[in-house]
Order: C-alpha cells, then structure tokens, then sequence
C-alpha cells in the first residue's frame, strides 16, 4: 500500500480533509481480518472488531503512514492509547467528537477538524487550502451518490483500496458501472456493525434475498454527507453536515429523524430491515433500539439480531433471516 495513507479507524472522521490535503485514506476495518483476536490490553468481553484491531498495530505501519482515531466510543478511546504505544506510526491522531447538533457544536468540531489539519501539515507538509476542500467535498459527494443509486457498497468495490483526489473520478466511474441484481427478491436493509457486513450479506443471499443498503457502509445515504459549495466557511459547512443528520444522512449523534428514514426506505424499495447488535457495543444496541421503536412508522417488518459472535453467523440468525426473507417474499407476492 502507498506511502501517505492515511488510515481512519472511524467513519465519522471526514476523508475529505485528507483527499484535500493530498493524502489517500483507508478504512481499518477493511485491514482487520482476524476476529478471533486474544488482546493484551481489551478484556474479552469489549468490542471484538477492537481486539482484532489491536493485533494489527504491530504490522500497520508496512501498510499506511498514519492512523486517526474518533472519540465514538470508549473501546475505540482505549485502541487509540495502544497504537500509542505499541504501533511505530509517527502519526496517531484522535478527534473530539461533539454530543450536539447546534452551531457551537459545529464550531466546536470544524476546530477540531482545523487542527488536525495543521497536525498533518506540519508532519506531512499536506497542506489543504479552499479550493481543494471543495474540490474533495464534490468528489466524494459524487462517489457517494454513485454508490447509493445503483445500491453499491463501498466496502465491497473499494475493500482495502486506499482512496484520494487522484483516484476518486476513477472509483467514481467504476461504481456508475455497478449493477443491482434484483430478480424480484425480497430487498432488506441491514443496520449493523461492518463487523458482519460480509456474513450477513452471503447469508441474506443465500437465503434468497437481496441486500440493497448498508446502514453501516460510508457510501450509502445514511451516511451521505452533503457539503454546500460555496457556503460560510468549508470546514464548518462539513462539520454541520457531519452532525445534522440532514437528507438522509447518518449523523455524528445517531440515525436520522425517522422521516428521513422512511423516506430512504420507500426510494430504495425496501421490503424488511435487519438489525444486528452486539452485547459488548453500546452503538449497535442504541441503533437497533431505535429502530425497533420506529416499526410502526417504518412499515416495514424488523428483524433484531443479537449475537456474541463475530465472523459467521450463528444457525439460529441465519433461520431468523430465512424466516424474514419468507415473510418478505409473501408480502412482496414473489415465488423463490
């Protein structure tokens, strides 16, 4: 992997400051790949995809020239104190991350953004002035639509494949080239972790069903960000579409209204919707929480999965989804 990649251990951590600043990123979940980790600093019972995380710090540094952490959570605060410590990166960065949505927490967060900017201009010489902001914030609002209107995942096009100013129009035109599978299957929309992204999608398939939205994914319309052009201040118009939540997106402070939610669901054609939490991740829980709270005014059946595991899905989830899939298919009026 090149030189000057960033990688961010958190999707609510911009790519576009580093896009504009001439620095590729990559997403950590997409270099983890043992889950069945046995840590030395997280108890067994934290956040798996965190303990699989902490083996890689050792080796990181072969592949990316830095790593960004969020304060999302307190296991992802703790795995940024160990790369710290045992990774040799010379750049470990964490960002604040606000518990509003008002102004000043907007402002409080394009500060936080503008000062990890002037870290990396100062270790990288990478610079980001207006121009490139924008120019970052119309490339990835682009790939992002792409990916949405053909029912992409980013994380599947784009796995492990840094991504920067350079190649963005390239990725742009790969995900125009994607094509839906629908075949009249059931569609589902899955809320989860990216923990499990890939289990649940073969099992869903298997099962005779289409995923056609990842919650989770960065490329989707709940995490969408779109950046005015030309508004009052670049990093302070990215830091209120980061915490608004608006059309659509998937917020810094948790799903959006469930308006918004609905209407996503009624454009995507969406016939169920899975959710899958994990006792030792507060976020997954407070998501399916949420959702299974909307079901009324979702309209759509809900499926909660919870599971220990991380990897396969258990026999018990995947007959649960069979199950759904079924109920989906009879309300749909397909034959399987």
């Amino acid at each position: 992997m090149q030189q000057r990649t960033i990688c961010l251990a958190d999707s609510h951590i911009p790519a576009e400051i580093f896009h504009a600043a001439g620095l590729a990123t990559v997403r950590l979940t997409d270099l983890v790949d043992d889950a069945a980790a046995g840590p030395q600093y997280l108890p067994a019972q934290s956040c798996a995809f965190c303990r699989s995380a902490e083996r890689t710090a050792g080796f990181l540094k072969d592949r990316v020239s830095g790593i960004v952490f969020a304060s999302s959570c307190t296991a992802m605060e703790k795995l940024y104190e160990i790369f710290l410590r045992k990774s040799g990166l010379g750049f470990v960065a964490m960002v604040d991350l606000p518990k509003g949505r008002d102004a000043a927490a907007a402002a409080f967060y394009a500060q936080r953004l503008a000062a990890l900017l002037s870290r990396l201009e100062r270790h990288f010489g990478a610079a980001a002035d207006a121009a490139s902001l924008a120019r970052a914030f119309k490339l990835n609002n682009g790939l992002r639509r792409a990916l949405t209107e053909r029912g992409a995942y980013a994380s599947y096009l784009f796995k492990g494949r840094p991504l920067s100013l350079g190649n963005l129009e390239a990725c742009i035109g790969e995900a125009e080239l994607w094509w839906e599978p629908d075949c009249g299957l059931p569609r589902l929309m899955v809320v989860a972790s990216r923990l499990q992204e890939d289990a649940v999608r073969e099992a869903i398939l298997e099962e005779g069903g289409n995923v056609v939205l990842f919650a989770s994914d960065e490329g989707h319309s709940l995490n969408a960000v779109q950046v005015p052009q030309g508004g009052t201040h670049p990093l302070l118009d990215l830091a209120g579409a980061y915490l608004s939540g608006r059309d659509g997106a998937r917020s810094i402070c948790g799903l959006p209204e469930v308006s918004l939610f609905s209407r996503l669901i009624r454009e995507r054609r969406v016939d169920a919707v899975v959710t899958l939490s994990y006792p030792f991740c507060a976020r997954t829980g407070y998501d399916a929480a949420w959702v299974r709270r909307q079901r009324r005014e979702l309209q759509v059946p809900v499926l909660d999965v919870q599971t220990d595991a991380v990897g396969s899905l258990s026999a018990g989830a995947r007959s649960r989804i069979a199950a759904l899939l079924e109920m989906a298919a009879h309300t749909k009026g397909t034959c399987r």
